[in-house]
């Protein structure tokens, strides 16, 4: 059964929408323009993202519970964005941690080299001997676009990223030293990747050039790549469910604003659209239970969503997270769940220019 449908067959009415008033975010303005959440199994959020102002990348973890809240905060690389006269806007990075809780990331970094022109070399990141350190991982081309990173079952970290302009490319030292590898020559921006229970991998990605969602992996001991979705892969996510089946989030703009929702659950891949006029930012997870769980910010009342489909039903449920048209919160948004399958929510709040947490009770779905 195909698990999306579109925004005018949703259960009516609707549940009112749901302000998610508790949030957290550190107190650091000119951020949350590019953040990466991941969750520890004690429940402790990491997170990293990028200050435009200082031009840095840094990390940041939360505690919270009954009793308890605690933030404490770090720079990963206070150089991240190096150009004199050239505003910043995002440098793209992606987080996960590790079954020790230890937090890996992965991150461009952007500079002027010898003759002046803006150049971005791929690096990645660790506190795993107890400080952070960064190594240079591809300093080939324009390496480190839309970087996405996963730990294998041994902790061996894979990442794939876009080589501008021409390129797909995956990064790993699964046999100790970094290598990387081009998996398709294409124009390519919005890539995601995921692991499965056999640690093979799944990346999600679009060609810019011909306006595809394609998807690639090497669940064959090769690459292969296959087109999805034709004129669709805005801010695509991928999340992969207890029986390896892969979920896709992306967003169309043609011929209207919308989001959509691809999957092969049932054997073959079918895509669907789940709701109109979004356009900004879309991320995907699957619970223990998968059921399915997309973020994305509406265009048209400037507040961030959340969309669920539980096994038992046939339709999506849409929720408000904030206030619709309040501060234009809920760009650049990225999905984590708990040890408790709730949900945590990093993205941007646009007019005060800070990184925004949202917390979302997976209970509030059903009430």
């Amino acid at each position: 059964m195909l698990l999306g449908c579109h925004k005018a067959d949703h259960v009516e009415p609707v549940n009112p929408p749901i302000e998610f008033p508790e949030y957290f975010g550190p107190d650091d303005s000119h951020s949350g323009h590019g953040s990466s959440i991941a969750i520890d199994a004690q429940n402790t959020r990491h997170i990293s993202y990028f200050n435009y102002k200082e031009g840095s990348i840094k990390y940041a973890f939360f505690k919270y519970g009954i009793g308890m809240k605690k933030y404490e905060g770090a720079i990963i690389d206070s150089t991240a964005y190096n150009i004199v006269n050239i505003p910043a806007t995002v440098i793209f990075n992606s987080i996960a941690v590790d079954k020790m809780e230890f937090a890996h990331v992965s991150y461009s970094r952007c500079f002027e080299d010898n003759v002046q022109h803006v150049d971005n070399d791929l690096y990645y990141a660790t506190n795993s001997s107890g400080k952070w350190q960064s190594t240079l991982v591809d300093k080939e081309g324009n390496s480190g676009g839309y970087n996405s990173i996963g730990i294998d079952s041994k902790g061996k970290i894979h990442i794939a990223y876009s080589e501008y302009p021409y390129n797909l490319k995956y990064a790993t030292n699964i046999n100790g030293n970094w290598e990387t590898t081009i998996i398709d020559p294409i124009q390519v921006i919005h890539c995601h990747i995921g692991i499965d229970s056999n640690d093979k991998l799944h990346i999600s990605y679009m060609d810019h050039s011909s306006l595809n969602l394609k998807y690639a992996t090497n669940i064959n001991g090769y690459w292969e790549t296959i087109v999805l979705d034709s004129l669709s892969g805005w801010d695509n996510d991928l999340a992969i469910d207890s029986h390896d089946k892969i979920h896709i989030s992306h967003f169309t703009e043609i011929p209207t604003f919308a989001l959509k929702y691809t999957t092969n659950v049932d054997g073959s891949w079918l895509t669907s659209i789940v709701e109109e006029d979004i356009d900004w930012g879309t991320s995907i997870k699957v619970d223990i239970n998968d059921n399915v769980f997309i973020s994305c910010f509406d265009n048209i009342t400037h507040n961030l969503k959340v969309l669920a489909h539980f096994k038992s039903d046939v339709y999506w449920i849409s929720k408000n997270v904030n206030e619709p048209k309040l501060d234009d919160i809920g760009r650049y948004d990225e999905l984590a769940l708990d040890m408790d399958q709730n949900l945590w929510i990093t993205c941007c709040d646009w007019y005060m220019n800070k990184l925004k947490l949202f917390y979302v009770n997976q209970q509030d779905f059903k009430n």
